[in-house]
């Protein structure tokens, strides 16, 4: 039995009515159509707290390879957490055969639900679990194609870190990111999370090198020691820029979308 009180039909149907039979006439346990379901929740935590840890695990991985393999009809997003807890409970006993994929995209789902609603550690669970998930499936397949869902995990699991000031956490995944890839707007992502920790912790002018670092390998040179001769400089190229150009077509210019500029803007205000 989930933890919402209902019997998946991880057996034949007949099976299952012969075994609850008595239950059911005794009234202890209530039918509606295939599902079965305890008349009162203590009785369902009374029957669960007999098992021991295996035989509770092991009943996780069958309600979670259950649910996994509903008719297409039932979208599992509708209990996103019901399902991704099963599943990462019963992870150890989980069949072969179980999309493990599917599995880390679950945790990725859950743990964004969880970290907008500012649960953290829960979130940081999640993506824990997801990277189980998402290891284990790149060592039995070409992972190319999926490598950036690894990277994203990494750096979600990084950023519950830093919210959760567990340094060694934000550490131990922005080290894997950085060895997963040497993508500039990954790099700039890494970034982004440590200034942000390191800014956090009074260390504002390491975050500052950085960010100047990494702004020069974006191709955008900043000095290393502005004084007021570099913002003067500044402020007359960009006065000299706007003196061409009309409120019409300024109002015209679209949101930016070359990638690279809009991280180099966001590593800016970080820092800023």
């Amino acid at each position: 039995a989930d933890k919402t009180g209902r019997y998946e039909t991880l057996k034949n149907k007949f099976e299952i009515e012969e075994s609850l039979i008595s239950a059911v006439t005794s009234g202890l346990i209530i039918v509606s159509g295939d599902t079965y379901r305890f008349l009162h929740e203590k009785l369902q935590f009374a029957a669960y707290s007999l098992l021991n840890e295996k035989k509770k695990y092991q009943l996780h991985a069958k309600i979670a390879s259950s649910l996994l393999n509903k008719p297409i009809d039932f979208d599992i997003r509708d209990d996103i957490f019901t399902i991704t807890n099963h599943l990462n409970l019963g992870k150890d006993f989980l069949p072969n055969d179980l999309p493990k994929l599917k599995a880390s995209e679950l945790n990725m789902e859950a743990g964004k639900k969880a970290k907008s609603s500012a649960a953290y550690e829960v979130a940081l669970n999640y993506f824990i679990n997801g990277i189980h998930f998402i290891e284990a499936y790149s060592e039995e397949n070409n992972f190319n194609k999926h490598k950036y869902l690894k990277v994203n995990f990494y750096l979600e699991a990084a950023e519950c870190g830093y919210l959760l000031n567990k340094q060694d956490v934000m550490e131990e995944y922005l080290s894997k990111t950085l060895n997963e890839t040497d993508d500039l707007i990954i790099k700039a992502r890494v970034s982004e999370i440590k200034n942000k920790y390191l800014i956090t912790s009074g260390n504002p002018s390491l975050a500052i090198q950085n960010t100047i670092e990494l702004l020069r390998e974006l191709g955008i040179n900043f000095p290393t020691n502005p004084n007021i001769v570099h913002v003067l400089i500044s402020l007359i190229k960009v006065q000299n820029i706007l003196r061409k150009k009309t409120f019409q077509e300024l109002s015209s210019y679209k949101t930016a979308t070359d990638t690279k500029f809009i991280v180099a803007m966001k590593l800016i205000s970080i820092i800023g």
